[in-house]
């Protein structure tokens, strides 16, 4: 009998989806040590984001077609976001800076825009590699092999 599932592991992966893939492990763990450094107010939302991201690369890495989309949904809410984040920052009617609570930093409003300008490159290029053609195609299965009719005897 022929194995019918290729081998499945991160290193069979090609070199763009291993960026996301590592890309969403670096995200989870940003959201974790956001829980950690704010233990004193417990955010449950940061544990509850930071599984998912785990469990997004986990699927990711094991080719399921279902976390591919579900991290595409993501991508564009998530770009849908910093864009409104981005014009108020440009608008600064509303004093609006980042405060990255894993440094203690607040940053000024050229540097949030700057952040988010770049961030808004990095979820377009994510999106763009989850959305090729040789991406999808290696999320989905291979076709079943077509069997020739026998003729009876």
């Amino acid at each position: 009998m022929t194995e019918t599932k290729s081998r499945i592991g991160f290193r069979e992966l090609p070199p763009a989806l291993k960026f996301v893939v590592v890309w969403t492990i670096i995200l989870g763990l940003l959201r974790l040590w956001d829980f950690v450094v704010s233990i004193s107010s417990i955010n449950l939302a940061d544990i509850l984001v930071a599984v998912v991201y785990f469990n997004l690369a986990s699927g990711l890495t094991h080719k399921q077609n279902s976390s591919r989309i579900w991290s595409i949904i993501f991508l564009v809410i998530g770009t849908l976001a910093r864009f409104a984040f981005l014009a108020s920052a440009f608008n600064d009617q509303f004093g609006f800076t980042f405060n990255f609570l894993a440094f203690d930093y607040d940053s000024s409003q050229m540097q949030t825009i700057i952040f988010l300008l770049s961030n808004i490159v990095l979820n377009t290029a994510l999106l763009y590699i989850l959305l090729r053609p040789s991406t999808k195609a290696l999320f989905t299965p291979a076709p079943a092999p077509v069997l020739a009719p026998q003729e009876p005897e």
